[in-house]
C-alpha cells in the first residue's frame, strides 16, 4: 500500500504549528504519523508525541480534495462546507481543521498546489464528493483500438487491462448489499429465461415447431454467427428475462411469424449483472492511500461500464464495434478466477432499462431484490446447452385448428409462406415415439424448454425523441457588395 508523500513546508506561523497522531482522527494518517512523524509537543492538546506541522497536515488535505472532490453550490446535493470536509478527513479538532483551512487559503493564492485556484478554501465554500474515473476511461479506449487495430488474438495488454477492471469482481456489491455477481437457476430471480426466433419461411417454421431445442435454441457452431457477446462459430445462449424483451431483441419484419420459447435455468449458474454496476458501493479504505483512491477511480469507471458494453451498434459497424464486448465477454468465460457463467445486461431494443427502478428503489432503500426485467441475459459457451425434446426415431406431425390441415410436405410446397389473418391458428405438435428411444440427458446442458409461443408480427412499434430542424440562407459580404452596386 503507498501513501501519498507530503512535499515541502513551511514552518512560520500556523503552518509550524505541530499536531500529534491522536489529534488527526483518519486511521490511516494517523498510523502514518506514528510511523514517519517527528517526536514533538501537539499544540491542540498539548501532549508529546508523534507528531507533523499543520503545513504538512495541509498538504495532505489538499491532495486528498483537489482529486474525489469538487467545488460545488449549496443547492448541489451532496455539499459541505469546506470546513466540514477537512474535520471528516483529518482532525476533528475545531481550531486545527481552521488552521488547516487557513494554511490552505494562502497557498492556493500563491498558486502552490496544482487543480486548486485562489478562493477554492475561502470559509464559505462548499465541496461534493465526485471521483473522476478518467484513467480507467482512457485505458478502456487504450484496449478498444489494441483490439480494432492492433491484435484481436494473444492481446497480452488488453488482457491486463480487463484483468485490472475486473478484479475482486465477485466481492463486489451494491450500496444496499446486492451482490454484482447474482445465482441464476432453480429458486432464483433467473429461474427461466425467454428466446425468440423470426421465421419467414413455413418450412422452417414448422421445422422448429417440431425439434424446438434446435429451432429456437442457441445454433450450432459452424451457424453462430458474431454477436455482441461472442466471436462467430462461438455458441452461445441469447436470452431475456421477459417474453416482451425476446421480441423486441429479434426486430423481427411486418407479417413475420416469431416463435418464443420459455427456458427453465436447470443448473445453478453465476451470472454478472452489469446494471447493478450502477449503484456498486465504494470500496472502504482511507483517501490518503493512493492505492485506495484508484480503487475509487476503478469504482467509478464500472458505474459507467453498463452502458458502454450496452449501447447501441449499428449494422454496418458491427464487426469492429462488437470485439471490446466479445473480448470481455470471453475473459469472464475463462480467464476470472472464478470465472462466470454469463451476463445480464440491459436491452437497448427494449426501449428502456433497470436503471429507472434502480435508482426509484434506492430512494426509498428497498435496492436488495431489483426487478429482473427488462434486461437480456447471454449464456457462454460452456452452459448455452438445451436439453434434448425429440426422442431418437419419433415421428412429428404439426396440425393447426385453422388451417385444419397437417402441416406435411405437400402442404408446405403448396403455401410455403404465411397468409395474413387475423388471428394466429394453434399449433399442435404430435409425436409418436413406439419405437422411439428417450432423448439422452447431457450432463452439461444447462436450460430445459418448458413451453412454445407464436407471434405473428403485424406491426412495430418506436420510441424516438424528435427535435426539429431550422434552415436559414445567408449571403457571404462578397455577394451583398456586388449586389450593392
Amino acid at each position: 500500500m503507498s501513501a501519498r508523500k507530503p512535499s515541502g513546508s513551511t514552518t512560520e506561523g500556523v503552518g509550524g504549528r505541530r499536531i500529534c497522531s491522536i489529534c488527526v482522527n483518519e486511521d490511516y494518517l494517523s498510523n502514518q504519523i506514528e510511523s514517519d512523524g517527528s517526536e514533538g509537543r501537539c499544540f491542540y492538546c498539548e501532549l508529546d508525541g508523534r507528531t507533523i506541522s499543520v503545513d504538512e497536515l495541509a498538504i495532505q488535505v489538499a491532495t486528498v480534495i483537489s482529486d474525489p472532490y469538487i467545488v460545488a453550490g449549496p443547492e448541489s446535493e451532496g455539499s459541505r462546507p469546506v470546513i466540514e470536509i477537512i474535520r471528516d478527513l483529518a482532525t476533528a479538532d475545531a481550531n486545527a481543521a481552521e488552521d488547516v483551512r487557513r494554511v490552505l487559503a494562502v497557498r492556493c493564492c500563491s498558486g502552490d498546489y496544482a487543480g486548486l485556484a485562489e478562493g477554492d478554501f475561502d470559509p464559505d465554500i462548499r465541496y461534493r464528493k465526485h471521483v473522476y474515473a478518467r484513467e480507467y476511461g482512457e485505458r478502456w479506449a487504450l484496449f478498444e483500438g489494441s483490439l480494432k487495430t492492433q491484435s484481436r488474438y494473444f492481446n497480452r495488454d488488453a488482457e491486463s487491462i480487463l484483468e485490472d477492471i475486473f478484479q475482486g469482481l465477485h466481492g463486489r456489491r451494491t450500496k444496499h448489499e446486492r451482490p454484482i455477481v447474482v445465482p441464476a437457476g432453480p429458486g432464483t430471480e433467473y429461474a427461466e429465461l425467454f428466446r425468440a426466433r423470426v421465421f419467414e419461411s413455413r418450412r422452417e417454421f414448422v421445422q422448429a415447431l417440431k425439434q424446438p431445442d434446435m429451432g429456437i435454441g442457441p445454433p450450432p457452431s459452424n451457424l453462430a454467427s458474431a454477436g455482441r457477446m461472442n466471436a462467430a462459430g462461438i455458441s452461445v445462449f441469447y436470452g431475456a428475462t421477459d417474453e416482451r424483451v425476446a421480441l423486441a431483441e429479434v426486430r423481427p419484419p411486418g407479417g413475420s411469424r416469431v416463435l418464443v420459447g420459455r427456458f427453465e435455468v436447470v443448473k445453478r449458474l453465476k451470472l454478472l449483472d452489469l446494471e447493478a454496476f450502477d449503484l456498486v458501493a465504494d470500496p472502504r479504505g482511507s483517501p490518503f492511500d493512493e492505492d485506495h483512491v484508484m480503487q475509487l477511480k476503478r469504482t467509478a469507471f464500472l458505474r459507467g461500464l453498463s452502458r458502454r458494453i450496452s449501447r447501441p451498434v449499428m449494422p454496418h459497424d458491427e464487426l469492429s464495434d462488437y470485439l471490446p464486448t466479445q473480448a470481455a465477454a470471453d475473459f469472464l468465460a475463462s480467464s476470472l478466477d472464478p470465472s462466470l457463467d454469463g451476463v445480464i445486461y440491459p436491452s437497448v431494443q427494449a426501449g428502456g432499462s433497470r436503471r429507472t427502478a434502480f435508482q426509484r428503489l434506492a430512494k426509498l432503500g428497498e435496492l436488495t431484490r431489483i426487478p429482473p426485467s427488462p434486461a437480456n441475459v447471454v449464456l457462454f459457451h460452456k452452459v448455452a446447452s438445451v436439453e434434448p425434446c425429440l426422442a431418437k426415431g419419433a415421428e412429428v406431425d404439426v396440425l393447426s385448428d385453422k388451417l385444419f390441415d397437417f402441416l406435411n410436405d405437400d402442404y408446405l410446397d403448396k403455401f410455403p409462406g404465411f397468409a395474413d389473418c387475423d388471428e394466429e391458428p394453434t399449433y399442435r405438435v404430435v409425436e409418436k415415439a413406439k419405437n422411439a428411444v428417450a432423448p439422452s440427458p447431457q450432463p452439461d446442458a444447462a436450460l430445459r424448454l418448458s413451453s412454445l409461443c407464436v407471434h405473428c408480427i403485424k406491426a412495430m412499434k418506436f420510441e424516438t425523441s424528435s427535435n426539429p430542424v431550422h434552415r436559414s440562407r445567408e449571403e457571404t459580404a462578397t455577394k451583398a457588395r456586388k449586389r450593392g452596386r
